[in-house]
This record gives structure tokens, C-alpha cells and sequence, in this order.
């Protein structure tokens, strides 16, 4: 066949048997000399499948593309194919293989390359987007004189709020008792007026031995001779 000969390391017969011949053309999508260039998820190989009828070239030959849907997606599958049978329908009433087969060659380049763009483009869009975001969220929640202020204030007024809340509930608690502090004093002066007590009663000598012949009543001492003699207090019964 000359399709054979023109596409040597591509072609296979699948049948070459009159009708009904099957024919086979795998293509990649890079040239082996530019895959270095390329994203390995791109390389990949995409294969012609052609099935010519007894009436062909009167008739379209049934056409098959392998390996697109399964990289690029059903949609770039279904295009291809209809541009590749648009090839054929141009030729109809003459061999068309061939020119399908180039069609094909020359398509899966270009698609690839498009559809590494988009993907690239794509890409840095989205990336701008989310800084674009980022920039606007910082934007919002960065301080100003003025945004500082006025939490200032609301933070003031909060603690402010908290501060008459918990002294309330010191009053309250401590309401009709002595404060700590106060029963602190409180010992503080009892024990100074024990130790003065006792300074005072060593120096005269009469630390070991109290007098009990002083009385002093709220801080008054009291002469106990003045109410030594008998004295009779009337009978509250009797009259004058």
C-alpha cells in the first residue's frame, strides 16, 4: 500500500483483506527530538484506526482516535474526530486515508501545545487571583491610626466593664465582715498594744507579779478604798 510506504514506522495492517481492509497509524504527539521540551503528561501516543468499506472512496471510511480522551478529555477527543472527518468528507470519491493521516499528524501538535497553554494560563490565573484575594483580605484587616483608636476605646471600656464588675463582687462578698486587709491592721495593732503592756511592766520590776490592787475600767484606774466602807443601799421596795 503506499499509505504503507509513506508512513513506515507509523503504519499497521490490521486487515488487509478485500473489503473491509483495517488500517492502523500511531502518531505522537511530540517529536522524539522535542519531548525534552515538553511535560511528560503531554507526551503520550495517539492512534488512527481506518476501516474502508467495499465502496470506498465513494463512501466516508469509518474513523477511530485513540489515546486523546484518555489525556486531553472526551470533549478534545470528539473535536479532533470531527475535524479529521471534515478531512474526509473534502475527499470523498478519492483515497482519503492519506490525507486524514496528515490532518492527524499535524493536529495532535498543535492541540497539545494549545492545551498546555490553556493549563499554564490557567494556572497563573488562578495564582493571581488567590494574591489578588490575599492583597484585598490584608487590605481590610490592616491597622490604621483611626481602626486602632477606636479598638482602643472598645478595649478600655471592656476592661473598664470588667474591673466595676469584679469590684462589686469583692463588695458584696465582704459586705457586714472585716476586709483582709483590715483584719491584717486589726492584729497588727492588737500585738503592738500586748507588747507595749508588757514593756511598760518590766521596767517597774512587776512583770512576774501582776498588782491586783489596781482596777482600771475603760482606762481609768479606779481607788478600790473608795468602796471598802459598808454602805447601804436602800431596798428599792421600801418607801421614804
Amino acid at each position: 500500500m503506499v499509505l504503507e510506504s509513506l508512513y513506515m514506522t507509523e503504519f499497521e495492517a490490521i486487515n488487509r483483506e478485500y473489503p473491509n481492509i483495517q488500517v492502523k497509524l500511531v502518531f505522537p504527539t511530540v517529536p522524539e527530538g522535542a519531548q525534552h521540551m515538553v511535560a511528560e503528561e503531554y507526551i503520550f501516543d495517539v492512534t488512527l484506526i481506518c476501516t474502508l468499506p467495499a465502496e470506498y472512496p465513494d463512501v466516508l471510511p469509518e474513523l477511530e482516535i485513540q489515546g486523546i480522551e484518555e489525556h486531553l478529555g472526551e470533549a478534545a477527543s470528539t473535536t479532533l474526530l470531527h475535524e479529521l472527518k471534515a478531512i474526509a468528507e473534502q475527499n470523498l470519491g478519492m483515497p482519503s486515508v492519506y490525507a486524514v493521516a496528515s490532518e492527524l499528524a499535524d493536529k495532535i501538535e498543535k492541540l497539545v501545545k494549545r492545551t498546555a497553554e490553556n493549563k499554564a494560563n490557567a494556572e497563573y490565573e488562578a495564582a493571581r487571583k488567590a494574591e489578588e484575594d490575599a492583597f484585598k483580605e490584608y487590605e481590610a484587616g490592616r491597622v490604621t491610626v483611626e481602626s486602632f483608636n477606636e479598638w482602643r476605646k472598645e478595649f478600655e471600656a471592656e476592661m473598664k466593664h470588667l474591673r466595676d464588675a469584679a469590684k462589686k463582687a469583692r463588695m458584696a462578698k465582704t459586705e457586714g465582715r472585716l476586709t483582709g486587709r483590715q483584719m491584717f491592721l486589726q492584729d497588727q495593732l492588737l500585738s503592738l498594744s500586748d507588747l507595749k503592756l508588757v514593756e511598760e511592766a518590766d521596767a517597774d520590776g512587776k512583770l512576774d507579779e501582776p498588782d491586783n490592787s489596781k482596777v482600771v475600767v475603760d482606762g481609768v484606774e479606779v481607788d478600790e478604798s473608795l468602796f471598802t466602807d459598808d454602805v447601804e443601799i436602800p431596798d428599792s421596795d421600801e418607801e421614804d
